[in-house]
């Protein structure tokens, strides 16, 4: 059985393309300048040590991105920029010459791109767990390869001064990926090819989402606006907190009581829902993601809902009076508070107590938010009341099924450890 080699280091071979440094060095591809990008994305898939041999690019060039590389705390990988008749260092900040090969079979082994390739982490992470379709590597003399490939380190010499051709774009085919929509690599050349690879980048981001309403509805429309939002000098964060205040208006639309208020409330609310895959576009895209980015977008999501219920209890008081509609609300904010503690607080964080019971499911769809087209729908017909009713009725139905199913694991895991 053949043990898998842990691929921790890579080479990116930059050559300045037939459009000029422009768009790989300076224009921002997605947010993000071309190299850069390959970097990150790099980093993100295993990649701790790069090597970017470049040719024809002057010295001050050279300094700017070193510095880029060493400052942009969205880089988790080391890089060391290096000309390509430049005598020494690969070998050094690579760490070949430390390692044992008898410790794990092959552990120098190398991935190779050329510095105008476009992959995202998941393609690339991919890429380096599927050695036996890559693992290839130039012969003697000029090389030439699909890319990316993984190489040897006893051609390391030729790969660092010698000459290299590419003899193809890389592509899908060219790493048995033609199959999988959801990986995505190309090469980019000029402005064409530029705008071209930008737009399918973003729309690829679509098979990030995991909700079907989301897929095949809300990206339509999110995917347009995270396109322009990524080329402004806006954080996840901002675009987080912007949708909190959407949320906001469309709670005071509701808790105006009448008809077009309620109607117009439940477009805003089902705006959210579209913005609410805005902040993650822009996170993955640009390489933004963090722990604190996902935990202010689920208190959001949160806080969101809290000025919904209580915009549409307003709104039912005013017209049906508080008689009417404390009773349900209370039910809502008694079934809610208990689904909260029921979910969040056992260990592990939202549902992670129930994962692999089917009420998990239900627990992942309730998450989505996917009930905010359904307040739109009570809006539309002119009964946001019955909605309130529904809602605190189910929630407290909800907490209870929660509460059975918690107390059966606890009873099965005392059972199996005894």
């Amino acid at each position: 059985m053949t043990s898998s080699i842990a691929v921790t280091r890579a080479v990116i071979v930059l050559t300045e393309p037939k459009g000029g440094w422009r768009w790989l060095l300076d224009k921002p591809l997605a947010g993000v300048p071309s190299l850069l990008r390959l970097a990150f994305a790099m980093g993100r898939a295993g990649i701790e040590r790069i090597f970017i041999r470049s040719e024809n690019l002057d010295a001050h060039r050279r300094a700017v991105l070193q510095k880029v590389f060493d400052d942009d705390p969205r880089c988790r990988a080391e890089v060391l920029i290096q000309d390509r008749y430049q005598e020494g260092g690969a070998e050094e900040f690579l760490q070949l010459e430390k390692i044992d090969e008898g410790e794990t079979g092959d552990p120098a082994t190398l991935l190779l791109a050329p510095g105008n390739l476009v992959a995202t982490t998941a393609t690339l992470a991919r890429i380096l767990k599927d050695q036996s379709a890559t693992k290839t590597g130039p012969s003697s003399g000029t090389s030439e390869f699909n890319l990316p490939v993984l190489i040897a380190p006893a051609e390391l010499k030729e790969v660092m001064q010698g000459p290299i051709v590419f003899s193809e774009p890389a592509s899908a085919d060219s790493i048995s990926l033609e199959n999988d929509p959801k990986q995505f690599i190309r090469q980019v050349e000029d402005h064409r090819s530029f705008r071209q690879l930008e737009s399918n980048l973003i729309h690829h981001h679509r098979h990030h989402y995991s909700q079907l309403l989301d897929v095949y509805f809300n990206a339509h429309f999110s995917l347009p606006i995270s396109s322009m939002l990524i080329r402004l000098p806006v954080t996840p964060n901002q675009v987080t907190l912007f949708g909190l205040v959407i949320g906001a208006g469309a709670g005071w639309l509701f808790s105006r009581g009448d008809y077009v208020s309620g109607l117009v409330g439940g477009i805003l609310l089902a705006f959210t829902a579209i913005w609410d895959c805005c902040d993650g576009d822009v996170a993955r895209i640009k390489f933004m993601e963090s722990d604190f980015g996902e935990t202010l977008d689920t208190a959001c999501d949160n806080i969101i809902n809290v000025f919904i219920f209580l915009g549409i209890a307003f709104g039912a008081a005013k017209i049906h009076g508080w008689g009417y509609a404390l009773t349900p609300f209370l039910l809502l904010a008694l079934g809610g508070l208990s689904i909260f503690g029921l979910i969040y607080f056992p260990k592990g964080g939202k549902g992670d107590f129930f994962k692999g019971t089917r009420i998990y499911d239900v627990i992942l769809l309730l998450a989505s938010r996917n009930f905010i087209y359904i307040i739109l729908g009570f809006a539309v017909v002119g009964r946001l009341d019955w909605f309130l009713w529904l809602a605190g009725f189910g929630s407290l139905i909800f907490a209870l099924i929660l509460f059975y199913e918690k107390q059966r694991i606890g009873r099965l895991s005392t059972t199996n450890s005894e």
